[in-house]
């Protein structure tokens, strides 16, 4: 389980530094509002994540790629949307870095993410 865990960790590290690169980019080269940014961000690490997870992670290639990726978007969706709410949060009302708020999030996010793909996505 500790392998595990410090690979989902790994993964997580690397989604997270492909994450601050889209957001930098998105807003704060191009110009986009921190939420589009947000958005773009998820759908791109999402699938890097899924991936690494999938096959580095959790060894999980022998099963059903579909039904694994369905699953691991099910569970991410519910974790994007808390997450966009806390960017808002951290961002509009509190007056936080939009970089660093997304820090603090991935922090808060991460254990919730691995027992939900521990224990569902890749059973």
């Amino acid at each position: 389980m500790r392998n595990r865990l410090l690979r989902f960790l790994l993964v997580g590290g690397i989604c997270f530094g492909i994450n601050l690169v889209i957001l930098y980019v998105g807003t704060g080269l191009l110009g986009f509002h921190y939420l589009a940014s947000t958005v773009v961000s998820i759908l791109i690490t999402n699938i890097i994540g899924w991936l690494l997870n999938r096959n580095w992670t959790f060894d999980a290639r022998h099963r059903e790629p579909i039904c694994q990726l369905f699953k691991y978007l099910s569970a991410n969706s519910m974790s994007y949307f808390v997450s966009l709410g806390l960017m808002a949060l951290l961002v509009s009302l509190l007056s936080i870095n939009y970089l660093l708020a997304s820090a603090i999030i991935a922090g808060l996010m991460a254990l919730l993410n691995y027992m939900l793909h521990k224990n569902w996505s890749f059973r």
